[in-house]
């Protein structure tokens, strides 16, 4: 799936408590980590684009820029 503002690839967002399988696939920026809290009843974003650090919801208009602080 290919990211609407970049156009390069997104990657899918994991929420909960992220496993060593799972950080060795962040690494390689396979996957991107939504936080350990999973809201039951709220819409989250599942799509991550690490070219212009955007998370996308379902239907790829929504989104929410990510603040990077590293």
């Amino acid at each position: 799936m290919k990211c609407p503002i970049c156009n390069k690839n997104l990657v899918q967002i994991i929420y909960g408590m992220p496993t060593p399988e799972v950080f060795e696939k962040v690494e390689k920026k396979e996957i991107y980590l939504g936080g350990c809290e999973v809201f039951v009843g709220l819409e989250q974003p599942i799509y991550h684009c690490y070219n212009c650090n955007n998370n996308f919801y379902k239907d790829l208009v929504n989104y929410e820029k990510v603040n990077d602080s590293t």
